[in-house]
């Protein structure tokens, strides 16, 4: 685990930088349009071992609440151009403000005007985000039985996935399989915690820990097979990390995992339901 410890800290100097970077980004390009931004995820959270954040698949969450009546870009036909020029400016204000790194962190940068209109949203708590820009406003919170129906309802969403998942990898090999892993990371490591949110008292507490918890809570609620999964699932992105993304043996392990965590967390969802009902 020295080796991994090490990697961490460093993966950790990386995110901290590049959450500094977006802050001055965000700041220069949208001023006084900015309500509020704050980062929320794992690379937030206390990373306890390796499957709490993983280089390429572990991503930094950054949310943009603008003020009413503004917009991300400017009027006319320049949004491209400035997206273009803003993805430019955080790699070479991150690679100059930094001698070292062991990665470009990668981010999700969404928009909340929209999203928070969705009912299905649910806010997170104040002390489980990160706030970079404005203050953060408190919520109320979604009963526990409205999160976990929301949850259930997510985790339903991954039976068309699954079903499409045979064509999109039958004739990929190699990198071609990122084109994959990235439609299926941002399902995957969610899809455990929705799965302990029906069966603990505070769901949305189970949305605060990190992985290391979530694994081992899966273990401790008889979901062992899921928790080795899921663990699998992360230490194969260390290691496609550590081989420079060209080992296509390992592209295939993280993609099987991916398909074991959603399917075998699906049918046990179904099953909790079912007996509830």
């Amino acid at each position: 685990m020295d080796e991994f410890d090490d990697l961490l800290e460093k993966a950790k100097i990386d995110v901290r930088r590049s959450l500094l970077v977006w802050t001055e980004i965000l700041e220069e390009i949208l001023g006084n349009k900015i309500a509020y931004v704050y980062a929320k995820g794992s690379a937030i959270k206390q990373w306890h071992s390796p499957v709490d954040y993983v280089p390429g698949l572990s991503d930094i969450d950054i949310h943009v609440m603008l003020k009413e009546g503004t917009n991300m870009f400017s009027q006319g036909n320049t949004a491209f151009s400035e997206a273009m020029q803003t993805s430019r400016r955080f790699e070479e204000l991150f690679i100059r403000s930094t001698g070292k790194y062991i990665h470009i962190p990668r981010t999700q940068l969404t928009l909340l005007n929209d999203l928070a209109k969705d009912p299905l949203y649910v806010p997170p708590r104040s002390r489980d985000v990160l706030a970079m820009i404005g203050y953060f406003p408190e919520f109320n919170e979604p009963s526990p039985e409205a999160i976990r129906n929301i949850d259930y309802n997510k985790i339903l969403e991954l039976e068309s996935f699954l079903e499409s998942l045979p064509m999109s990898i039958i004739d990929r090999m190699g990198f071609d399989l990122w084109v994959v892993i990235r439609r299926m990371c941002w399902r995957v490591s969610p899809t455990p915690t929705r799965l302990l949110t029906q069966i603990i008292d505070d769901p949305q507490e189970v949305w605060s820990w990190n992985r290391t918890k979530i694994r081992k809570e899966l273990e401790s609620q008889g979901f062992s097979q899921i928790s080795k999964y899921y663990e699998a699932y992360y230490m194969a992105g260390w290691r496609l990390f550590l081989s420079e993304f060209r080992n296509s043996d390992v592209f295939r392990d993280i993609v099987v995992y991916g398909y074991q965590i959603m399917k075998e967390s699906l049918d046990a969802t179904k099953k909790i339901k079912g007996m509830k009902n």
